[in-house]
């Protein structure tokens, strides 16, 4: 049978190269791209001093040794899509080392509301360390496996020592976590 007599979205797809993947998703061909079968959320976490006050998007950093930040408030144009399957794998490339004033360590955790370090426990973001293409990830946390989630909300703590949150001058992250839509139920 010819690729001709089957719906669009059954056509034997040809193989094709690297070269020609982005045009057969602009024209249909292939709905979406995909990692290993997943989606994923990516965020990059920048502190800023605006008027002398550090922030993260939209959320000024507390002067207190931890501020866990919400990042669909920090930043609300980026929400992560409710109704999903969370997969294994969430992780952060450092871009920027964090520093500023007298602060001798930093931290940050990633997970959700209810379990702040549930994705990326305690990992070092302070200078010295590694930035560029190594991804940190904590295969331990707690909800690291898949799980599923009708309403994420995903969180970061940056934590520091000998100084505050609000202290912080720089320091860029850029946060990805792996999901899947979960599927509809078709009898509803």
């Amino acid at each position: 049978m010819a690729n001709s007599t089957f719906p669009k979205a059954f056509r034997v797809v040809p193989k094709i190269g690297m070269g020609h993947l982005a045009d057969a998703i602009r024209k249909g061909i292939i709905p979406w791209a995909w990692d290993g079968g997943r989606f994923l959320w990516q965020q990059k976490v920048k502190i800023e001093v605006v008027g002398g006050v550090a922030r993260v998007g939209e959320v000024a950093l507390e002067a207190d040794g931890s501020t866990e930040v919400d990042l669909h408030v920090a930043f609300p144009n980026n929400m992560f899509p409710a109704d999903v399957d969370i997969q294994r794998g969430a992780g952060f490339r450092r871009l920027t080392t964090f520093s500023g004033g007298a602060i001798n360590a930093a931290t940050i955790t990633v997970g959700d509301t209810g379990a702040a370090n549930g994705l990326i426990t305690s990992s070092n973001v302070f200078t010295g360390q590694t930035t560029g293409r190594h991804t940190i990830r904590t295969s331990g946390a707690a909800q690291y496996d898949l799980h599923s989630e009708l309403d994420f909300v995903p969180v970061i703590v940056i934590a520091t020592t000998n100084g505050n949150g609000a202290d912080l001058e720089q320091g860029e992250v850029d946060i990805v976590i792996p999901f899947l839509p979960l599927a509809e139920d078709l009898a509803a």
